[in-house]
């Protein structure tokens, strides 16, 4: 679970970031080497044991139940019903974002590498399928979701998701931008 939370979290931070600039008009390009350089260290500072990293993932957690409670209107019976199939969506949604997370790795390493067209045309195959899978993993539990909420609330809880992950994005980026002297 605790790899699970730690590879959407990066993903988060990457995804995060990407929109982030899009959404400005900018494009970043660094040079690729540096690019993979700052993400394995991301991705190993994420791996790592800090005891506050638990707490705010925890905080998270948390922050999201109760949110997502609220926004949905949820009465008892509905939260009794609803989250463990929502968690078990979360869980899933995670394993394969952090596959997804691993392919993306192996691709940009045979892209910087000297790797064959017909190995990058099977790496990108397998990253396209590894995106659909989570749309499916969505449609799934969409349906087990649609036993217990109503269609608008269906509805809304496809919004919360993109609005929280949009929101946290924004807190983990400012408090990086905190972290590192302020706003550059």
């Amino acid at each position: 679970m605790k790899n699970s939370i730690t590879t959407a979290l990066t993903l988060l931070l990457f995804f995060g970031f990407h929109f982030q600039t899009e959404a400005k008009g900018q494009i970043a390009r660094p040079n690729r080497q540096a690019q993979i350089q700052e993400r394995k260290a991301l991705r190993d500072g994420l791996g790592g044991q800090q005891p506050n990293r638990k707490k705010v993932i925890e905080r998270i957690k948390q922050l999201r139940i109760w949110k997502l409670t609220e926004r949905l209107k949820l009465n008892e019976d509905q939260s009794v019903k609803f989250f463990p199939k929502y968690n078990r969506y979360q869980d899933d949604l995670a394993g394969n974002l952090e596959k997804l997370q691993t392919q993306f790795r192996e691709m940009q390493e045979l892209s910087i590498g000297s790797a064959a067209d017909a190995d990058l045309d099977r790496k990108v195959q397998q990253v396209l399928e590894t995106q659909r899978g989570s749309s499916e993993i969505l449609q799934k539990y969409t349906k087990e979701f649609r036993d217990v909420l109503s269609a608008r609330q269906v509805a809304e809880l496809i919004v919360f998701e993109r609005d929280f992950l949009r929101d946290i994005s924004g807190l983990l980026e400012a408090a990086r931008k905190k972290e590192d002297g302020g706003d550059k």
